[in-house]
């Protein structure tokens, strides 16, 4: 959806108040964050205003969109939860054709994170855990789809958060994130993964060492583009059997030397069959005949 459409549904939802609760107002530059971010994401505006919230100064996606996103994205695969109690959850999580993983989230990982001082994990400790159990699972198995989303649960815990822009348009420059750790070596990381789930082990232990409120904004971006773009070059591999990664970045960058700035997947589909093509005549081989096509 084109930018000013997008423009006046935040116009129209901020003058209906439908996303204004008690505690928060947003107004129409976050509403068309939001909006954008779900237009990314393959969402309506509507959608966007269910499955998206707004929390410490980013959007954030509650954990039933989490898994309507997956199965949008891939109907046959395993997102399932398996052990619900208020104790623990267990999500079983696998890509189509693949042996299911489970992921627990439990009270006491709660505890050890000090999560416990948010009373919603008394009063709904059963949705508490799911949530960090999808959203933990979903960038683990399908760190393609994600991308470093997180749930409202997971930022509300942030340290610290994106600085709010004043009334002037200028936001603070402020930030008390850590200056000694450097992203190179997760970028590294990332792009030496040579299957799904190897990213998806990456994107866990990003978590776990707290990268995203470790490292300056525009720092932690890279991350995220990086495995965004790995994970969709590690698929796009996958699904058209090439012997590796690196040839999907061939084709990708024979799109981009032909001026293509957005590449999408139809695009590598189509240049990828041209290259092939090329391959074959170079190598004096009968070109692949399109189906149906008589000999």
């Amino acid at each position: 959806m084109k930018l000013e459409e997008l423009r006046e549904y935040a116009s129209t939802i901020v003058a209906s108040g439908v996303l204004n609760t008690a505690k928060m107002r947003l107004n129409e530059d976050q509403v068309l964050a939001l909006l954008i971010f779900g237009d990314e994401l393959g969402f309506r505006p509507m959608e966007s205003c269910r499955a998206l919230k707004w929390m410490n100064g980013r959007p954030t996606l509650t954990a039933d969109a989490i898994a309507a996103l997956v199965f949008r994205k891939y109907p046959d695969a395993v997102f399932d939860v398996v052990e619900d109690t208020p104790e623990r959850v267990t999500v079983a999580a696998a890509r189509p054709g693949r042996e299911p993983k489970n992921f627990s989230f439990s009270m006491d990982d709660a505890k050890q994170a000090d999560l416990l001082t948010n009373p919603l994990y008394k009063k709904y400790p059963r949705d508490m855990l799911r949530a960090r159990c999808r959203s933990r699972s979903g960038r683990a198995v399908f760190p393609d789809v994600f991308f470093g989303v997180y749930s409202p649960e997971e930022v509300a815990t942030f340290e610290d958060k994106p600085a709010e822009a004043r009334e002037d348009g200028v936001g603070s420059s402020e930030d008390p994130r850590e200056d000694d750790v450097e992203i190179q070596p997760w970028l590294d990381r990332v792009y030496g993964c040579e299957t799904l789930p190897d990213l998806g082990d990456v994107v866990m232990e990003s978590e776990k060492q707290s990268l995203a409120q470790r490292v300056p904004y525009e720092e932690f971006s890279k991350f995220s583009k990086a495995h965004k773009l790995h994970g969709k070059m590690l698929e796009f591999a996958e699904e058209h059997s090439l012997e590796s990664v690196d040839d999907a970045y061939l084709v990708r960058q024979r799109l981009l030397d032909r001026g293509y700035k957005q590449v999408t997947k139809k695009l590598l589909v189509s240049e990828l069959a041209a290259y092939r093509q090329e391959l074959m005549e170079k190598l004096e081989l009968p070109r692949e005949r399109e189906p149906g096509e008589e000999g």
